[in-house]
């Protein structure tokens, strides 16, 4: 039953606008060497032209995450990586 609650609920409190639209999310990996980041970054940004253009994706309805943000901080919104552990924790 918690299951069933758990998939429901998100779909209950999403406004009724939001339920239908269409969502695009864009991952570009760790690229390792400049011309693969180069590649990650013209393949990712085509394609989300091509989501907004030919299948009418609002940009606002768009997310990008890339490795740098830096790189084009106006499309990309967070910036993916290995994750960063501080503090101590044990097990």
């Amino acid at each position: 039953m918690r299951a069933i609650w758990a998939v429901l609920l998100p779909a209950l409190l999403l406004e009724p606008q939001a339920i239908g639209e269409t969502h695009l999310v864009v991952v570009s990996g760790l690229s390792g060497e400049p011309k693969y980041a180069e590649a990650f970054y013209e393949w990712a940004t085509t394609f989300m032209q091509a989501a907004n253009d030919r299948w009418g994706v609002p940009e606002s309805n768009t997310v990008y995450l890339a490795e740098k943000t830096e790189r084009d901080p106006r499309r990309i919104d967070w910036r993916v990586g290995p994750a960063r552990m501080t503090g101590s924790s044990s097990c």
